[in-house]
């Protein structure tokens, strides 16, 4: 009876944990994607890890997670969301390795004891009418096709029934990656005003890096449905065979615009690789940050969440305080921002967005983002040194404890400490700081 109730009191808590971050604060249930910070906070010793959490939702609900450890030396964008970084997949049912409850039973570590046969029935079959209610729920609750239906193998009757039910979620991408947009791609910003449009969520697949420039110009210059050798510079033949040269002057114009791409992605790699520098070259989380390049086609647009709906949840063994800050998420499908217009002349949102962040930027654009960085920069310094609330000790610059401390759990912590309505003002005064003094040169960057 007693692990009866451990497991009861263990669902409890993984239901609030989860009902956390696709909680969308209003009476319609949010659908879409979540970006989340997650803070460990160690007790014994003292110590802090940070973590990005994708969450998909569907009607409140997680559907999939996946997390990756990010540290203050690496620029999170840069990291992709893989299949290898999945926390939980609730509608893998077939395969089975990452089953609903244990995967999320191992970072609460709640530990009880080996129930006896009737129990561990017991248990069983309340955690399978639990799987089969999510389920449900999830697919939609007019669904009663048998699972047959999505595996191709039905009747005329079992088609006439799978058009009326409505379309069970398609796999996760192996791979998924954010980006932001070139006002913000050179700004390490951990908290935006809630509902801004910071960026866009990917479809990717990884490239191989290219070392060298000719190989550069060999790989802009094949053509789609060719080999790897059947270039446009040695395509003689199609002039024999009556290809007009302007048409072919496209053709090379189109690839050199390809090859200046390419050119860009490896001068952001270099970028990239001499401010990470501390980091270990031979870690797969470092190399995968600045040694590939990465194509894919937009998924979702991402806005900024309303950091003040954090919530945090305790690791009993070993000890642990798990911070939870709302980050990014999907926007909402009543947004203006992202409708479709029937006018063509009209940006689309994803037009300015690359996903790996390649923008090139004048002298006088890094001058306005430097002078953004510094101050705001002052304006903090100043705030911290003004205020002397609880944490002030903690979140001191000089302090010893701080250095035990991820640096980007600092800013949540004083924010918190500081009250909603206080800690919103600040935010909006920082934020207008980065519009004005970036808006003003790059005149060429959608609102």
């Amino acid at each position: 009876m007693l692990s009866v109730i451990k497991t009861m009191v263990l669902v409890f808590l993984i239901q609030k944990v989860l009902a956390g971050i696709c909680s969308s604060g209003s009476v319609v249930p949010f659908t879409g994607y979540k970006v989340t910070r997650r803070h460990k906070i160690r007790l014994r010793p003292l110590t802090s890890d940070s973590y990005l959490v994708l969450t998909k939702c569907h009607r409140g609900i997680p559907v999939f997670s996946r997390n990756v450890h990010t540290s203050s030396t690496l620029d999170e964008f840069s990291v992709p969301f893989r299949d290898m970084h999945t926390e939980f997949d609730f509608l893998d049912r077939r395969k089975r390795k990452r089953p609903y409850l244990p995967s999320l039973r191992k970072p609460l570590n709640i530990t009880r004891e080996t129930p006896k046969a009737p129990k561990k029935q017991l248990i069983s079959s309340i955690k399978a009418k639990g799987d089969r209610f999510m389920e449900w729920y999830l697919r939609g609750k007019n669904d009663t096709t048998p699972a047959g239906i999505f595996k191709g193998q039905i009747s005329k009757r079992d088609a006439i029934v799978k058009k009326r039910a409505p379309r069970s979620h398609p796999p996760p991408a192996p791979c998924l990656k954010m980006a932001r947009r070139k006002r913000y791609a050179r700004l390490d910003v951990v908290i935006f005003i809630p509902s801004t449009f910071v960026g866009a969520l990917f479809n990717c697949t990884a490239e191989t890096p290219i070392n060298t420039d000719e190989g550069l110009f060999e790989a802009a210059l094949v053509r789609p449905g060719r080999g790897k050798h059947d270039t446009i510079k040695g395509s003689n033949k199609a002039n024999a065979n009556g290809v007009s040269s302007k048409r072919r002057k496209k053709e090379e114009e189109k690839m050199a615009k390809m090859l200046q791409k390419k050119v860009l992605q490896k001068e952001q790699v270099l970028q990239k690789a001499k401010v990470l520098q501390k980091q270990d070259d031979a870690s797969p989380l470092f190399k995968s940050a600045t040694q590939t390049h990465f194509s894919g086609a937009p998924l979702s647009p991402l806005v900024a969440d309303d950091y003040s709906s954090h919530w945090l949840s305790v690791q009993f063994n070993p000890p642990a305080l798990i911070y939870h800050v709302p980050y990014l998420r999907s926007p909402s499908s009543w947004d203006p921002r992202f409708r479709s217009s029937p006018d063509a002349t009209w940006p689309k949102w994803d037009e300015h967005i690359d996903i790996n962040e390649a923008y090139s930027y004048s002298d006088s654009e890094m001058s306005r983002i430097n002078g953004a960085l510094a101050a705001s920069t002052k304006y903090m310094q100043r705030l911290f040194a003004a205020k002397r609330t609880r944490f002030s000790e903690l979140l001191a610059f000089k302090g010893t404890l701080l250095q035990r401390f991820d640096p980007r759990l600092q800013l949540p912590l004083f924010f918190y400490s500081l009250g909603k309505p206080v800690s919103l003002r600040h935010v909006q005064h920082l934020q207008r700081l980065w519009d004005t003094l970036l808006k003003a040169n790059m005149t060429t960057l959608p609102p």
